[in-house]
């Protein structure tokens, strides 16, 4: 008998191993309600290579930013908006959602950028200034334009890594 139950035992281990995908990316969140949500968190975090555990916590925390109500639910309550918005989905889905709220604020700084560079050269254009205050301006608009590049690139690198996740895996 004791053969017959360690052999249940490891068939059923390796069959719950199995339904398990490999690619942290693929599995799935498992929360129905606040309580379980952050123990799944909790367990699955720890078992992430750190990069990954830390992007992934960055998303979550987004997404939860832009979910209205989720602080105010009972923590058993399956109705938790946040609870709703992530529970079944993958890693990744969740990694992509959340990188794309933190590129469409990076496009509209942006455009922020764009838009407050050309009112800078428009307010200053024709106007004779004395040449301190023309060096001044000139640092100004040098400062505007570094931290407009600094924007794009951000924005450009999440739109590359939303580009790798979404990418069909090769094999």
């Amino acid at each position: 008998m004791s053969r017959l139950r360690r052999f249940l035992l490891l068939f059923l281990t390796a069959v719950l191993a199995a339904c398990t995908p490999r690619d942290p990316l693929d599995w799935k969140i498992d929360g129905r309600n606040a309580n379980e949500l952050q123990g799944w968190l909790d367990h699955t975090l720890e078992k992430m290579p750190a990069p990954l555990a830390d992007e992934f916590s960055t998303a979550v925390v987004r997404i939860r930013d832009t979910t209205h109500g989720w602080a105010k639910a009972d923590p058993e309550a399956t109705s938790n908006p946040l609870c709703l918005r992530l529970h079944g989905r993958t890693v990744r889905d969740v990694l992509v959602e959340g990188l794309q709220l933190q590129a469409d604020d990076f496009a509209a700084r942006v455009k922020n950028d764009k838009e407050n560079i050309l009112r800078f050269l428009e307010s200053t254009s024709g106007a004779d200034l004395p040449s301190s205050d023309q060096e001044r301006r000139q640092s100004q608009l040098a400062r505007l334009r570094r931290q407009s590049e600094l924007n794009e690139r951000a924005y450009d690198a999440l739109e590359k890594r939303i580009s790798q996740l979404l990418a069909p895996a090769t094999q």
